[in-house]
């Protein structure tokens, strides 16, 4: 199965997996990372990489970060490059989180990554 990781500036990847602990209950290899405000780049960086290595063995791991542009992705655009069973996806959100633990079971890695980043720009409506 495909490790799934929640990044973010602030709580907001420990609150997506509040949410989908609602929905799928306490699913293992989906872990939340959060940059606080007095952590330090390097070791948030290093607690990035200690988790890829807690979650061996897998098929791949799916990083889901918060800003495109920011410490979160950069770091995980390190592990993407150090490993080449990591893919990162930008723009988390709660639906995007809740089809990837659907679909991590089914999906290669590439597959998975695509079909998260097709699906969450699709999903995004201006209402009346």
């Amino acid at each position: 199965m495909i490790s799934l990781l929640l990044l973010s500036h602030g709580s907001f990847a420990d609150g997506v997996k509040q949410s989908l602990n609602r929905f799928y209950g306490e699913s293992v290899q989906i872990d939340a990372c959060c940059l606080l405000n007095e952590d330090d780049p390097k070791h948030f960086c290093d607690r990035i990489l200690q988790i890829y290595r807690l979650n061996q063995p897998f098929e791949g791991m799916l990083i889901l970060t918060d800003l495109e542009d920011g410490i979160t992705t950069d770091c995980a655009a390190h592990v993407a490059k150090l490993f080449g069973d990591v893919r990162v996806v930008t723009g988390l959100n709660l639906k995007m989180a809740l089809e990837a633990c659907a679909l991590r079971g089914e999906l290669d890695l590439n597959t998975l990554a695509r079909r998260i980043a097709h699906d969450a720009a699709a999903s995004i409506r201006i209402l009346p």
